[in-house]
Parts: C-alpha cells; structure tokens; sequence
C-alpha cells in the first residue's frame, strides 16, 4: 500500500511540475534550446500541443519572435529591440519578450493563410501593435507603438512544424463550396483537406478529391465529401 501511495504521489508532483513548466514556458520564461522537448511532453500529456482546429497545427507550438526598430529613436524616446520566445495554442498568441523585469507582452491571432496580428504591452505604459504573415515556420512583419518607433518582427518555430492534410482537391469543375471549420467559401482545385472539411458540389459540377490513405474519390453533383477521422500508422 505504501509503495502505490509513494507511486501516486510521484505522478502527481511530476504532472503538476509538467503543467508549472509549461505555464513558465508561455510565458516566455524557458531557455529556447528546450522548447522542443516541452513540445513533445505537452503532446505525450495531452494538455498541449494539439489544436482544437487541424487547419491551424501548423501554427501550434513555440515561437522565437524578434521585434527590430527601424529607427534608433523617435520625438518620445529611444527605441529598442527586444527578444523572446511565445506560445500558439489554437492560433492565440501568448507570452512575453525581454527580461522578466520589463517583459513586453504579446497577445495577437493567427488565421489558416498564415496571416496574424495582435498587440503588445509593458506594465500598461509601453504598447503597440503588430502584425505580419506566416509560412513554413518562418514569419515577417512590422510593429509600431505609442512612442512614435516602429520596425520588423521576425519569427521562427522552435518546434516541428505539423500540418496535418489529409488530401486536397484534386480537380474541379464548375462551382463546390468548402465548409470548414463551420464556415462556408468557395472551394479550389489544387485545395488542401483537413479532418471535418466539407465539399458540396452545386448543380452541373464535379469535384474528385485524393486523399492519402484511401485514394481519389468522385464527388458527383448536388451531393457532398466529408474528410473522416485520420487513422494512425
């Protein structure tokens, strides 16, 4: 009885040290050489790593992100660079740059075309925006804030980059509408699949879709394909 208490006892401090490490770790906190290993036990615990929305795993994961000024100082003051490391979980961005005393926190989203943008804050006083576009795990854009400096960002994942496609479009003729995520648009050929898409092919039209692990499938018109489940190896 005593070793399963001893037993229960060690799961639950290494579970909650896990989770404690992985708050410190969105808040920008984490030397950037583990990031990849957090990555990983985030997944393994099933608390982190994993978006709610496959379209945007691409995203998931942490990010070192650097805002460079353009200028060296403006009317209101000097302007700096700062440097830290953030967090995308279902395309929301946390965390905070520079040292823990006079850290800039970031808040901003992110949509399935790569594109982002947010805000930034020091203790209330310093703010900004920001914005830009992801892709491939690299990311550019601009910055500027209440001090009148303004510059880039650059942003590069510390982690893999997991885009989950389950297939595409592979040919379309006439019109077929894409509903994902709920909401509806027109489809193209060549599209990427994710688990839960929709097509819907109008009247007069045809669509054939592939996916990987069941091949190409005709899609006749006024009817519609479903992306299933993905099935593990």
């Amino acid at each position: 009885m005593h070793h399963v208490k001893g037993f229960l006892i060690t799961v639950v401090i290494i579970c909650f040290s896990a989770i404690g490490v992985a708050i410190v770790a969105g808040l920008g906190l984490v030397p950037q050489p583990i990031y990849s290993f957090l990555y990983k036990v985030e997944r393994d615990l099933g608390f982190g790593g994993l978006s709610s929305t496959p379209y945007l795993q691409k995203f998931e994961g942490y990010w070192n992100m650097y805002l460079v000024p353009s200028i060296v100082e403006s009317e209101l003051g000097k302007c700096a660079s700062v440097e830290g490391s953030v967090r995308v979980k279902d395309g929301r961005f946390s965390g905070s740059l520079g040292s823990f005393g006079s850290s800039v926190g970031i808040r901003a989203s992110i949509v399935e075309n790569g594109t982002w943008s947010g805000t930034f804050s020091t203790a209330g006083v310093h703010k900004g925006t920001i914005k830009g576009k992801i892709l491939n795990g690299k990311g550019e854009g601009t910055w500027g804030d209440n001090y009148e400096c303004k510059g880039t960002v650059v942003l590069t994942k510390l982690d893999p980059v997991v885009d989950p496609v389950q297939g595409n479009i592979t040919s379309l003729t006439g019109e077929a509408r894409l509903i994902r995520g709920g909401e509806p648009r027109w489809a193209l050929p060549g599209e990427a699949l994710y688990v839960g898409d929709k097509v819907e092919v109008g009247t007069n039209s045809e669509a054939v879709v592939t996916m990987k692990r069941s091949g190409k499938t005709n899609v006749s018109a006024g009817t519609g394909f479903t992306v299933p489940e993905s099935i593990d190896e």
